[in-house]
């Protein structure tokens, strides 16, 4: 995966950040975030947000150092914050450890996620999702800011970044789960296709196309919540439970200690 640089970084490479590493190199520069790998330990991320108000930056650091204390607990670790000042504006600053079988950011939509793992992804991605809604933030779900991790044959989420809760916030969700997954199981970035769309039917490739080890089904899935025409479209996350885990009797949910994540094997 390219890493997404819309904009020049805050920090250049090789800057001490925060006293726990050097930046080894940016990941994501876009809007007000950035997400750096920190070195020399494997496995720490600095993470910077822009603010035009100290009211604003407050909020923000409220909201992820919550959100991070809620996650699985064996997997997140703060290491060292602080909001400072930037010209006019403020910065939140911190650095994270996550630890496990980290995939790369660089692997993503080179090495394709199976069957099992894209399943075991989807699910855990609505549960993260329920569990920020549930603390009244909005984790927000792009490839460059969500980490991965292994575990056996399935693929766990950590989304690195929230905003402030929005109950109209779900359908955008759900889709960006979708446009997620597609990508982690074809290599292609469903946006391509986004403007191609006629009215009979949408020309998005299945999944299934790109990669052989995903069934008909699933691709399905994410077609229903990519194209805006489709008859069967997904906009909730009760909806995307549904249709990949239909014989539970049990939602998705992750608890607030961010151990136990509740479904039915696929």
């Amino acid at each position: 995966m390219e890493f997404r640089l819309d904009r020049k970084p805050t920090f250049p490479r090789g800057a001490n950040f925060l006293t726990v590493g050097t930046i080894q190199h940016p990941i994501v520069s876009a809007g007000a975030y950035e997400i750096y790998k920190i070195q020399p330990v494997p496995g720490r991320f600095g993470i910077v947000i822009h603010s035009a108000m100290q009211k604003e930056v407050l909020k923000v650091q409220e909201n992820h150092l919550h959100w991070w204390s809620i996650l699985k607990e064996d997997r997140v670790k703060v290491l060292a914050y602080e909001i400072r000042s930037y010209g006019e504006n403020f910065l939140f600053l911190a650095c994270v450890a996550i630890s496990g079988q980290i995939i790369p950011f660089e692997d993503y939509g080179l090495k394709l996620l199976t069957q099992p793992q894209a399943e075991s992804l989807v699910l855990d991605l609505v549960a993260a999702c329920k569990l920020g809604n549930s603390q009244q933030v909005n984790p927000i779900i792009q490839k460059d800011t969500v980490m991965l991790y292994r575990e056996q044959d399935a693929v766990w989420s950590i989304p690195l970044l929230v905003s402030s809760f929005d109950p109209q916030n779900e359908p955008a969700t759900v889709d960006a789960i979708a446009r997620m997954a597609y990508f982690l199981t074809t290599g292609i970035d469903a946006s391509a296709f986004a403007s191609k769309t006629n009215l009979k039917k949408t020309i998005l490739p299945p999944a299934s196309h790109w990669n052989k080890d995903i069934d008909q089904r699933l691709s399905s899935v994410f077609v229903a919540c990519l194209d805006p025409k489709s008859p069967q479209r997904m906009v909730s996350f009760s909806d995307l439970e549904l249709r990949l885990n239909p014989n539970s009797d049990q939602n998705t949910t992750r608890t607030t200690s961010g151990n136990d994540l509740k479904h039915q094997p696929v």
